[in-house]
Parts: C-alpha cells; sequence; structure tokens
C-alpha cells in the first residue's frame, strides 16, 4: 500500500482517539536534559515534586534489572542507573501512564505493557552483551527506548479498531501476519502509528525510523544503525515468545529461519544467543514480575 495513504489512515485514527500526550514533567525533564549542561540535581528535584512518579521511578529502579542495592531515593536512583538508564526509567513510567488513559481491557493492557517492557530491558541488554562488535553503533538507551516504543501505536488501533484486538496476540512467529491483517481490516498499521506518537514525544530521530520500520524486511532498510536495531528487535522479540507465550520450542524459530537470520545480521554464534536467552531468563523475567504494574 502506498505510503501516503498508510500515513492519511493513522492520522484519521489519532483524529478519532487522540494520542497519548507526554507529561508536562517528562516534557521539563526533556528540556533540561538537552540542555548543554544539565543539572541533574534540578532534574532529581523535578521528579521528586511528583509523588506518583517518584514512586514508580523507583519501583523500576530496584528491579532485577536495574536494582543496585536498596534505592530509595530518586538522587540515588539516578546516582546508581546513569541519567541515560534513570531517562528511560522515567519514560517508561510515562508511556504506561498515558497510555492506560484508552482504558484497554486489564488483560490486553497487562499483556502490552509486560511485551513493551521486556523489549526495552532486552534490547538494551543485547546492546550491551555485544558491544564489543559492530553493535557499538547503537547505543543502550537508544535501544531501550526503541524496544519500549516500538509498539506503542496498538493500543490506539484497538481502541479505534475494537476488532483487530485478537491481531496483537504476542508471540507469533510469523511476523509479515501481523501487517497483512492490518491492510486488510484497517488500511494502515501499527508501525505508522507508533512513528506518529514518537514523533509527538519529541524522541530521537533514529528511534523514531527503527518504530516505522521494525516489521520491514532487514535486506530492505539502507540505515546501517536502524537496519541493526530492526535485528535486535527480532531476537527480543524471540525471547520474549519463549519466556511469555506457549512458543516455547525453539526449533518454531528455527523453522522459521528466524534464528539464523538474526546470528547472520549480529555475526553471532549461537552459542552467544543461547547464553543471552539464558540472561534474559534470569534477568529480564525477573526484573517484570517485580516491576509489574
Amino acid at each position: 500500500m502506498d505510503n501516503s495513504l498508510i500515513l492519511q489512515e493513522a492520522n484519521k485514527i489519532v483524529a478519532a482517539v487522540g494520542i497519548p500526550t507526554m507529561p508536562a514533567i517528562v516534557a521539563k525533564i526533556t528540556n533540561e536534559a538537552r540542555k548543554p549542561n544539565p543539572n541533574f540535581a534540578v532534574i532529581a528535584e523535578m521528579i521528586k515534586e511528583d509523588i506518583g512518579l517518584s514512586a514508580k521511578v523507583l519501583k523500576l529502579a530496584n528491579s532485577a534489572m536495574f536494582g543496585a542495592g536498596k534505592v530509595d531515593s530518586v538522587a540515588r536512583a539516578l546516582m546508581i542507573m546513569g541519567f541515560g538508564v534513570f531517562y528511560n526509567v522515567i519514560l517508561s513510567t510515562a508511556i504506561t501512564e498515558s497510555l492506560k488513559k484508552f482504558k484497554l481491557p486489564q488483560a490486553t493492557f497487562k499483556e502490552f505493557w509486560e511485551h513493551s517492557m521486556f523489549m526495552a530491558m532486552t534490547c538494551a541488554l543485547i546492546t550491551k552483551r555485544l558491544s564489543a562488535s559492530d553493535i557499538g553503533i547503537v547505543s543502550e538507551d537508544k535501544a531501550y527506548t526503541a524496544g519500549l516504543f516500538h509498539d506503542c501505536g496498538i493500543p490506539l488501533i484497538i481502541m479505534r479498531h475494537g476488532d483487530t484486538e485478537d491481531l496483537y496476540r504476542y508471540g507469533q512467529t510469523d511476523y509479515s501476519n501481523i501487517m497483512l491483517g492490518e491492510d486488510d481490516l484497517i488500511s494502515t498499521n501499527h508501525c505508522a502509528l507508533g512513528g506518529l506518537v514518537a514523533k509527538s514525544w519529541k524522541l530521537d530521530t533514529f528511534v523514531i525510523s527503527c518504530i516505522q520500520l521494525h516489521h520491514n524486511p532487514p535486506k530492505s532498510i539502507k540505515d546501517d544503525s536502524v537496519r541493526l536495531m530492526n535485528v535486535i528487535l527480532t531476537l527480543a522479540e524471540c525471547f520474549y515468545s519463549e519466556h511469555f507465550t506457549t512458543f516455547k520450542d525453539i526449533k518454531n524459530y528455527d523453522e522459521a529461519g528466524l534464528i539464523k537470520n538474526i546470528t547472520t545480521g549480529l555475526d553471532m554464534a549461537i552459542e552467544e544467543y543461547q547464553d543471552l536467552r539464558d540472561e534474559v531468563a534470569d534477568k529480564i523475567v525477573k526484573a517484570i514480575a517485580d516491576s509489574s504494574l
């Protein structure tokens, strides 16, 4: 389908249901963070003024993924995690609260939230573990944000077209089915909607491109870093399916050719793949449970 028509239909959905808005406090933090010399003490004070945000940031900071001992204050969380990770925790909390306003069925939203958080944490972990190779062209922080926001258009589609809900059952081995289903049912897709959300949140242009292209075949993506992020997202999706759905047999991915594509795209030995999968099971799955809604 023509990209202009896809975007046109995406904008119709936005006009009908709205778009999740960045909370004012997060906008202020973002503006401070983008200054040549951001004042982190000021940022910590901003967050402390919002009791709800402070509590959620500390809960995530103390999860298995981020915790380094007992984190009992916003300032300590910032010091321990570093600003990049700290800011991603803020984004995680903010987009979750914004999307809650769309009032999806509780089970549907819980699955969406778990998937988004898992993808964010796993994408960051993959880039960290493979940073010595060519993967260095993608930063942990941007990988986290791309994973967090990659499906953020889905709640908007479900609110506008309730009959699409079954289309977004996570764990499918053939991701092309999602795009074909969207094409048939709504003449647009969650990648285009996600791009609109990301732009409204003024996310990095790299992250926006990753969201818009994350279902494209890697060979069709010209930008090296975006193409690499595409493969990382696919790897994270495989791990998610193994841990949170009925598709726990790795042979599913062998048959779909995904593992070969991933290991080739990341220049990764199958042993590295298996080690990463084990680390995800040890850290990420527990972190999701620790920071549950």
